[in-house]
């Protein structure tokens, strides 16, 4: 299952944005998340995904996981 915070990645929603523009829908969905969990959520909320996302779009570098420079196989030595 995914966390509250993926959940809104996924939908390319910028949570942080939504939480400062209306933190009380903000807490509405996040106690309706824990409730219901995901499929249900998703569900009964599906109108409201696009109207946040064209309100709070996540942009690309929001999204995509930091990389680090640590090399696959680090054990792995050249001699």
């Amino acid at each position: 299952m995914l966390s509250f915070e993926e959940f809104f990645i996924k939908k390319k929603i910028d949570l942080s944005a939504l939480r400062k523009a209306d933190e009380a829908l903000f807490l509405e969905f996040q106690e309706h998340y824990r409730l219901m969990g995901e499929k249900s959520f998703d569900h009964s909320k599906k109108f409201w995904f696009n109207r946040l996302r064209h309100l709070h779009p996540l942009h690309e570098t929001q999204a995509r996981p930091v990389r680090t420079s640590t090399p696959l196989n680090p054990e792995k030595k050249r001699t």
